[in-house]
């Protein structure tokens, strides 16, 4: 191999390299995003399970609970 095709090599491989990293990146934000709205979701949720404690002990049933996706099987 001469310096030419030495230096396309390592641009190659410099293009490669540059097309991996974003793709990383990006999945990475996608999971991040996942995470932001997994959040919410689980804090809503929570509030909302807090405020049927607080008002009503003792209709904290499985529809309730259902309803907000915990019966589903989705969440873990």
């Amino acid at each position: 191999m001469n310096t030419t095709d030495l230096e396309q090599l390592e641009n190659q491989l410099e293009v490669a390299l540059k097309n991996i990293r974003s793709t990383k990146t990006q999945f990475m934000l996608d999971q991040l995003d996942d995470l932001h709205h997994r959040e919410t979701f689980l804090v809503e949720t929570n509030n909302v399970l807090r405020s049927k404690i607080g008002g009503d002990d003792a209709n904290v049933g499985a529809s309730s609970l259902s309803m907000h996706g915990f019966a589903s099987g989705w969440m873990l």
